[in-house]
């Protein structure tokens, strides 16, 4: 949640696991106390700044942020939202630029959380609250996210399932990942440990890094020309999972194809539908936008008011049929 991406998607995040009966925040969620319900545009203090990765490439970062945003004014905060793309030294600067301005809170996610260990113990010494999105770092409050081994380890299970029931236990896979950023190696272990124990016969062809859809379809294109008869595309992220999809389709598979699985992890909303629509793209992990969105403010606030916890937003896998469906697309706001 992000790195090398197109203007039209990707998933985060982040990461970035829960059964149908628990789309609610866990039990380490804040509480909803507001803090400051007059603020005004210029109040520093009652300021929550948000330093994110290539968010502006990544619907499913865009449309968190529209909850917050929504959230955040419910509450009386500004909230400042900064994009660094995959430009590092960039972020830092920022962030301390607002530690100069004396924010009230910094939520941030990175690539590689060691590398804002240090502004962070920078921040926390200006009294600031510190959130580390997705993952967590030595000198922190909190951290705000979802659990990405857990994510990845629900679409593997399914993944094993699906190739024991529906191909005899034994299939050609491809794995699309993204081998700079902690989360999504998180993710990644996660898939392949749950799909080898629940289909030991599998084989693993490929395992390239991808998260956009145009990445995607390039990796997934070549693979298929070696491997033509590859059965398997499992992503860290929907949309290069999405990527996978078209990959296919594009050589000639029907889209429900009976002996093809795709699959992603976030809950994307064009691979929401997907699996809604019983395509050969069958299941992703998905996690609730709703309250992750709200998180961005929430756990802040909590923060702020002397509260001492993080903030999980728990994990479902989605597959054809599940109920839960319409309720995780209603998220994407309509």
């Amino acid at each position: 949640m992000f790195r090398s991406l197109t203007p039209r998607r990707v998933a985060l995040a982040a990461t970035a696991m829960l059964t149908a009966g628990i789309l609610t925040a866990c039990s380490t969620t804040p509480g909803t106390g507001s803090a400051a319900a007059g603020a005004a545009p210029g109040d520093v203090k009652h300021t929550i700044a948000v330093s994110f990765p290539n968010a502006s490439a990544a619907p499913v970062v865009q449309n968190l942020f529209r909850i917050a945003k929504n959230e955040a004014k419910a509450k009386g905060y500004n909230l400042v939202i900064d994009d660094p793309g995959s430009d590092e030294a960039k972020q830092v600067n920022t962030i301390q630029t607002w530690i100069q301005q004396g924010v009230g809170a910094i939520v941030a996610s990175t690539l590689d959380p060691k590398v804002l260990d240090g502004v962070a113990k920078q921040a926390r010494a200006a009294g600031i609250k510190w959130v580390t999105f997705g993952d967590s770092i030595p000198d922190q409050d909190a951290t705000l996210g979802f659990p990405h081994s857990e994510a990845g380890q629900k679409l593997g299970q399914a993944a094993g399932d699906w190739i024991t029931k529906q191909l005899g236990g034994h299939a050609k896979v491809a794995i699309l990942s993204w081998a700079p950023a902690e989360y999504a190696r998180q993710r990644q272990d996660g898939i392949t440990s749950a799909l080898k124990a629940a289909a030991p016969g599998v084989e693993i062809v490929a395992t390239q890094d991808a998260l956009s859809s145009t990445d995607g379809l390039a990796k997934v294109s070549t693979i298929l020309q070696a491997h033509p008869d590859l059965n398997m595309v499992l992503a860290v992220e929907d949309a290069a999972g999405q990527g996978g999809y078209q990959a296919f389709l594009n050589a000639g598979h029907a889209g429900n194809d009976p002996k093809v699985f795709v699959g992603g992890i976030d809950g994307a909303q064009d691979e929401l539908k997907l699996v809604q629509q019983g395509t050969m793209y069958r299941a992703t992990s998905a996690f609730n936008q709703q309250l992750l969105g709200e998180g961005f403010v929430t756990l802040p606030d909590a923060l702020l008011h002397g509260e001492t916890k993080s903030y999980y937003t728990p994990v479902e896998l989605v597959e054809n049929g599940n109920p839960d469906i319409t309720k995780l697309l209603g998220y994407y706001g309509g």
